[in-house]
């Protein structure tokens, strides 16, 4: 990562994992205007998927920090991107998966249930 970054964004799946709450609570929350998401396209081995991030808090930076400390694992696919707010451009990074193997994956319950909120 060598620009400076103002935004974090994580999978969804991952912020339900980190912040201890049920993939539908996360997207509630989403809907509620208490989280800022978005649907973001990432590559994968077939070609591109598009995948819904949350912008991390405070609380969950924390939460990614504390699990993953004392494993120092890095982000095997993450990626920068100018991201447009309004009428601004933010620096930001996109963190998808981590090279333990233990990331999680798009599954049939991330597919159902809720919408997301557009930056």
């Amino acid at each position: 990562m060598d620009c400076r970054v103002d935004y974090i964004w994580l999978p969804i799946d991952r912020v339900a994992l980190l912040m201890n709450k049920n993939l539908k609570t996360i997207r509630r929350m989403v809907d509620a205007g208490k989280l800022t998401a978005l649907k973001h396209q990432i590559p994968t081995k077939n070609g591109a998927t598009i995948k819904t991030f949350v912008l991390a808090t405070e609380e969950i930076i924390q939460a990614e920090y504390d699990r993953f400390r004392d494993s120092l694992h890095k982000p095997e696919l993450y990626f920068e991107e100018e991201i447009e707010v309004g009428v601004q451009s933010y620096p930001s990074v996109f963190l998808v998966y981590y090279e333990n193997g233990n990331d999680l994956v798009l599954n049939s319950s991330e597919k159902a249930g809720g919408s997301d909120v557009s930056v």
